[in-house]
């Protein structure tokens, strides 16, 4: 067939036919399909899960999804006694095979569901348990154990992997668990409760000084040190006003806040009592802890009576419920331990260890998110007291405080029940 030239010099082809440009499209399309499915040929966007390991650690079982390649944004959530993990952008490159090792005690099944993008791994469970899950450069980790029986179950975990550099982990909000590995991602808001206000006082100490005072004084300093961390502060109180404690925790969930961090100082009728404590909402039995928790419940006892705000048993009776409570255990354990290190290093000071306990706090009551009462020293103690006023204890308990939050957010994972 000849080619013509048309009127400006150029080449002109013939009339092409409808059915031989559909035909060349069909042809273009199964090439391209061969070339995606051919080995070694990968899109560049999607993420391969290439590996699977499990460790047995006592009664928990960690598992270590292992991810090459491309940003994969994990969402992780909990479906009655199903875990969900979902990861979009990612391409499983295993067998159905490859993950029956993870069905181990008290872990059911495994399976993966597709549907590109997006891939599901479902991990069923059987009884009552816990679980936690976080990130490590690209990989996700999940730990999973019959409910109460490890209490370090959210401990966060640190892999030695040969990769050039880590992908940051985003804190997760408020809502439903997410982990989100895309960097620059969501600055945590921390609700910083002062103790007490107004015409509720608290305790005091041998000088004088009352407890709400030192309780809005160290949680400025606690909001400053935060802020230099770059994350986002939100008071329940910022001068000497009573604020209802219903009220504290229902504005921090209105706000969504990712953590809150209630400031007091302690008592205690023995006058040699000393050292920091960390509390997280729950039952117990501990005398002294039910003497502290009735004094700082006290204007709440009378204000929800008064109100009809919802009582304390109720709530208590729900906690078991709530996906929060092994967070909220894991954050009082890492600000008790910063704190106690900090005021070391920092003043050469010695605390008592006194630990990370459950208690039933009213002001904790109903929180969205993680959610723990720090107390920052006996005011009944004669030296400590003195120390609590002191311009530099507050600011190293302070620092400590905020070094164990950021600790917290930093490890980039959840906890929860199924």
């Amino acid at each position: 067939m000849r080619w013509k030239a048309n009127r400006t010099g150029g080449i002109r082809q013939p009339p092409v036919s409808l059915r031989a440009v559909r035909t060349a499209a069909l042809v273009l399309a199964v090439i391209i399909a061969a070339l995606l499915a051919a080995p070694g040929v990968r899109r560049a966007a999607a993420g391969e899960l290439y590996r699977v390991r499990v460790i047995r650690r006592g009664p928990t079982v960690e598992m270590r999804f292992c991810v090459r390649a491309g940003g994969v944004r994990w969402h992780v959530a909990a479906h009655g006694d199903e875990l969900r993990l979902d990861g979009s952008g990612l391409r499983v490159a295993l067998s159905a095979g490859a993950f029956a090792a993870l069905e181990q005690p008290p872990i059911k099944s495994v399976r993966v569901i597709t549907a590109p993008p997006t891939a599901r791994i479902v991990i069923t469970v059987t009884g009552r348990c816990d679980w936690a899950a976080g990130l490590t450069r690209a990989d996700l980790i999940v730990r999973v154990a019959p409910a109460g029986a490890d209490t370090a179950i959210a401990q966060p975990v640190v892999m030695k992997l040969p990769r050039p550099a880590p992908h940051p982990a985003r804190p997760a909000g408020a809502g439903a668990p997410n982990i989100d590995a895309s960097p620059g991602g969501h600055r945590a808001l921390v609700a910083i409760d002062p103790g007490h206000g107004g015409f509720d006082p608290g305790t005091r100490s041998d000088s004088g000084v009352e407890e709400k005072t030192l309780a809005l004084q160290v949680a400025l300093r606690l909001q400053a040190a935060l802020e230099r961390r770059g994350m986002r502060v939100m008071l329940t109180r910022s001068a000497d006003y009573f604020v209802p404690l219903s009220q504290r925790i229902a504005e921090a969930n209105r706000a969504h806040a990712d953590l809150f961090v209630s400031v007091h100082v302690n008592w205690s009728p023995n006058p040699a009592a000393s050292g920091i404590e960390v509390y997280y909402l729950n039952n117990t039995t501990d005398r002294a802890t039910i003497r502290l928790a009735a004094m700082e419940n006290g204007s709440a006892a009378r204000y929800s009576a008064a109100s009809g705000a919802p009582g304390l048993n109720y709530i208590l009776s729900d906690l078991r419920q709530q996906d929060k409570a092994v967070e909220s255990a894991e954050l009082a354990r890492m600000i008790e331990r910063s704190a106690l290190g900090t005021v070391k290093s920092k003043l050469g000071l010695r605390l008592n260890d006194l630990g990370a306990r459950k208690g039933p706090f009213y002001v904790l009551v109903g929180a969205h998110m993680p959610a723990v009462l720090v107390e920052c020293g006996f005011a009944s103690n004669r030296v400590e007291g003195r120390e609590l006023s002191s311009p530099e204890y507050q600011q190293a308990i302070s620092d400590g405080i905020a070094q164990g939050i950021a600790r917290f957010v930093r490890a980039g994972g959840h906890a929860g029940n199924l």
